[in-house]
């Protein structure tokens, strides 16, 4: 059905970059035949010690096995 639909997901993030004093915006999209069912992104923030929220850019695509794969 997925596919028959040409389905496509949207990703939007919207972020506070410190070092320039800005809003930064990122968009990415995956189409139907880029998801890899039964996976699960990894998460990408993480607190750092001042325990402010970090977001690691180099992680925003890395996939894991899911616990509960499931295919459409």
């Amino acid at each position: 059905m997925v596919a028959r639909q040409q389905a496509e997901f949207l990703i939007l993030i919207r972020a506070f970059d410190d070092t320039f004093f800005q809003t930064v915006h990122v968009r990415h999209s995956y189409r139907h035949e880029q998801v890899v069912w039964g996976a699960r992104f990894v998460p990408a923030f993480e607190a750092d010690a001042r325990g402010e929220m970090v977001l690691d850019l180099k992680r925003l695509s890395e996939i894991a096995p899911s616990q509960n794969p499931s295919a459409p």
